[in-house]
Protein backbone atom coordinates (compact mmCIF):
# COMPACT_ATOMS: atom_id res chain seq x y z
CA UNK A 1 0.00 0.00 0.00
CA UNK A 2 1.47 3.63 -0.49
CA UNK A 3 2.06 4.95 2.49
CA UNK A 4 -0.33 7.81 2.13
CA UNK A 5 -3.12 5.22 2.01
CA UNK A 6 -2.22 3.79 5.14
CA UNK A 7 -4.82 3.95 8.17
CA UNK A 8 -6.50 2.08 10.23
CA UNK A 9 -9.69 1.06 9.50
CA UNK A 10 -12.41 0.39 12.51
CA UNK A 11 -15.34 -0.43 10.98
CA UNK A 12 -16.78 -0.60 7.14
CA UNK A 13 -19.75 1.53 7.22
CA UNK A 14 -20.96 0.60 3.25
CA UNK A 15 -22.57 2.93 0.63
CA UNK A 16 -24.00 6.00 2.73
CA UNK A 17 -27.00 8.07 0.66
CA UNK A 18 -26.42 12.38 1.28
CA UNK A 19 -28.99 12.06 4.33
CA UNK A 20 -27.21 9.32 6.39
CA UNK A 21 -23.79 10.76 5.77
CA UNK A 22 -25.23 14.02 7.36
CA UNK A 23 -26.38 12.19 10.01
CA UNK A 24 -22.87 10.26 10.11
CA UNK A 25 -20.91 13.60 10.57
CA UNK A 26 -23.38 14.89 13.08
CA UNK A 27 -22.95 12.19 15.30
CA UNK A 28 -19.14 11.58 15.01
CA UNK A 29 -18.54 15.01 15.54
CA UNK A 30 -20.13 14.42 19.21
CA UNK A 31 -18.03 11.39 20.46
CA UNK A 32 -15.79 12.63 22.87
CA UNK A 33 -12.34 10.73 23.43
CA UNK A 34 -9.22 10.95 25.25
CA UNK A 35 -6.20 10.37 22.32
CA UNK A 36 -4.43 6.46 22.96
CA UNK A 37 -1.33 4.41 22.11
CA UNK A 38 -1.55 2.14 19.37
CA UNK A 39 1.18 -0.70 18.42
CA UNK A 40 0.95 -3.28 15.45
CA UNK A 41 0.63 -7.07 16.53
CA UNK A 42 1.67 -9.52 13.65
CA UNK A 43 0.72 -9.59 10.12
CA UNK A 44 -2.35 -11.85 8.98
CA UNK A 45 -4.26 -13.02 6.04
CA UNK A 46 -7.79 -12.61 4.67
CA UNK A 47 -8.08 -15.34 1.51
CA UNK A 48 -11.29 -14.23 0.39
CA UNK A 49 -10.16 -10.47 -0.32
CA UNK A 50 -6.24 -11.38 -0.70
CA UNK A 51 -5.37 -9.15 1.69
CA UNK A 52 -2.58 -8.83 4.21
CA UNK A 53 -2.84 -7.16 7.25
CA UNK A 54 -1.21 -5.76 10.66
CA UNK A 55 -3.45 -6.95 13.62
CA UNK A 56 -3.73 -4.15 16.67
CA UNK A 57 -1.85 -5.37 19.96
CA UNK A 58 -2.15 -3.99 23.76
CA UNK A 59 -2.43 -1.53 24.33
CA UNK A 60 -5.34 -1.20 22.03
CA UNK A 61 -7.93 -0.45 25.16
CA UNK A 62 -8.24 2.93 23.81
CA UNK A 63 -8.94 1.74 20.29
CA UNK A 64 -11.46 -0.63 21.81
CA UNK A 65 -13.81 2.17 23.63
CA UNK A 66 -13.35 5.08 20.54
CA UNK A 67 -14.83 2.11 18.43
CA UNK A 68 -17.44 0.98 21.21
CA UNK A 69 -18.35 4.95 21.37
CA UNK A 70 -18.69 5.50 17.66
CA UNK A 71 -20.47 2.29 16.81
CA UNK A 72 -23.07 3.90 19.83
CA UNK A 73 -23.44 7.00 18.27
CA UNK A 74 -24.27 5.85 15.07
CA UNK A 75 -26.81 2.83 16.13
CA UNK A 76 -29.89 3.60 13.66
CA UNK A 77 -28.23 5.61 11.73
CA UNK A 78 -26.76 3.24 9.55
CA UNK A 79 -27.07 -0.64 9.44
CA UNK A 80 -25.35 -2.10 11.45
CA UNK A 81 -21.77 -1.62 10.34
CA UNK A 82 -20.24 -4.59 9.65
CA UNK A 83 -18.45 -5.95 12.15
CA UNK A 84 -14.63 -5.11 10.56
CA UNK A 85 -11.46 -6.19 13.11
CA UNK A 86 -9.10 -3.30 13.74
CA UNK A 87 -6.54 -3.44 10.91
CA UNK A 88 -4.05 -1.77 8.84
CA UNK A 89 -4.14 -2.81 5.28
CA UNK A 90 -0.76 -3.55 4.08
CA UNK A 91 -0.96 -5.41 0.53
CA UNK A 92 -3.66 -5.96 -1.62
CA UNK A 93 -4.20 -8.56 -4.07
CA UNK A 94 -2.11 -11.25 -2.43
CA UNK A 95 -1.90 -14.22 -3.80
CA UNK A 96 -1.20 -16.78 -0.82
CA UNK A 97 -0.98 -16.38 2.99
CA UNK A 98 1.78 -14.26 4.14
CA UNK A 99 4.96 -15.88 5.69
CA UNK A 100 6.45 -12.52 6.52
CA UNK A 101 6.65 -11.48 10.04
CA UNK A 102 6.85 -7.88 10.97
CA UNK A 103 10.30 -7.22 11.72
CA UNK A 104 9.64 -4.61 14.11
CA UNK A 105 6.34 -3.39 16.36
CA UNK A 106 5.06 0.20 14.83
CA UNK A 107 3.77 2.23 17.66
CA UNK A 108 2.14 5.80 17.27
CA UNK A 109 -0.31 7.81 19.49
CA UNK A 110 -3.42 7.68 17.92
CA UNK A 111 -4.68 11.45 18.19
CA UNK A 112 -7.47 11.73 15.60
CA UNK A 113 -10.47 9.88 13.84
CA UNK A 114 -11.67 10.22 10.06
CA UNK A 115 -14.46 9.06 7.83
CA UNK A 116 -12.56 8.18 4.19
CA UNK A 117 -14.54 7.21 0.83
CA UNK A 118 -12.68 4.24 -0.58
CA UNK A 119 -12.51 4.37 -4.54
CA UNK A 120 -10.90 1.37 -6.24
CA UNK A 121 -8.92 2.51 -9.39
CA UNK A 122 -6.48 0.12 -11.73
CA UNK A 123 -3.51 0.90 -9.61
CA UNK A 124 -5.71 -0.37 -6.44
CA UNK A 125 -7.68 1.44 -3.88
CA UNK A 126 -7.39 5.24 -3.01
CA UNK A 127 -9.11 6.61 -0.12
CA UNK A 128 -10.81 10.42 0.01
CA UNK A 129 -11.09 11.99 3.38
CA UNK A 130 -14.19 13.37 4.32
CA UNK A 131 -14.27 14.27 7.65
CA UNK A 132 -11.58 14.08 10.42
CA UNK A 133 -12.44 14.56 14.47
CA UNK A 134 -9.75 14.94 17.29
CA UNK A 135 -9.37 12.95 20.13
CA UNK A 136 -8.34 14.86 23.50
CA UNK A 137 -5.27 16.14 23.30
CA UNK A 138 -5.28 16.69 19.38
CA UNK A 139 -5.52 19.78 17.67
CA UNK A 140 -7.99 21.91 18.69
CA UNK A 141 -10.61 21.93 15.53
CA UNK A 142 -12.30 19.36 13.59
CA UNK A 143 -12.37 20.13 9.38
CA UNK A 144 -14.74 18.26 7.13
CA UNK A 145 -14.90 18.02 3.54
CA UNK A 146 -17.73 16.89 1.49
CA UNK A 147 -18.48 15.95 -1.87
CA UNK A 148 -22.50 15.39 -3.55
CA UNK A 149 -21.30 12.66 -5.01
CA UNK A 150 -20.99 9.28 -2.74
Amino acid sequence: MPTGSLHCTLSFLGRLDADQLDAVLACASRVTHPGFPLETAGLNYWPHNRIVWAGLGDPAAGLASLLARLREALEGIVEAPALTVPHITLLRGAKAAAAATLEQTLRWQCNEFVLARAAKEASGARYELIARWPLAGGEESASIRRRDSH
